[in-house]
């Protein structure tokens, strides 16, 4: 579902739900451990970047899509290009329970 608004809640609680992709703010974060639902990582600059490490590498309660931010980019707001075979990955991961 691509939609510039939707009612987050509403959405993590649908028992079909199988996943967020998310940028991983906190509030996101929260929501989606609250509710058990998977998150493939995709962070895109500030605490985005932290949380989502936090997560795959020492909770291991999400996979990621992708955990890298150029310096200069994140520094200035922007962020890289991330290719969908790198969205495919992540995807693959997390239907696949995480395994690589």
């Amino acid at each position: 579902m691509v939609s510039g608004w939707v009612r987050q809640l509403a959405m993590l609680s649908r028992p079909a739900m199988g996943g967020l992709v998310s940028h991983c703010g906190w509030n996101s974060v929260l929501e989606s451990i609250g509710y058990g639902v998977p998150i493939p990582t995709w962070p895109i600059y500030a605490e985005q970047q932290e949380n989502p490490f936090q997560l795959v590498r020492k909770l291991v309660l999400a996979v990621k899509i992708t955990l890298d931010c150029d310096q200069q980019s994140c520094s200035a707001g922007g962020a890289r290009m991330v290719s969908a075979a790198e969205i495919e990955r992540g995807m693959n991961k997390e239907v696949d329970g995480g395994r690589m």
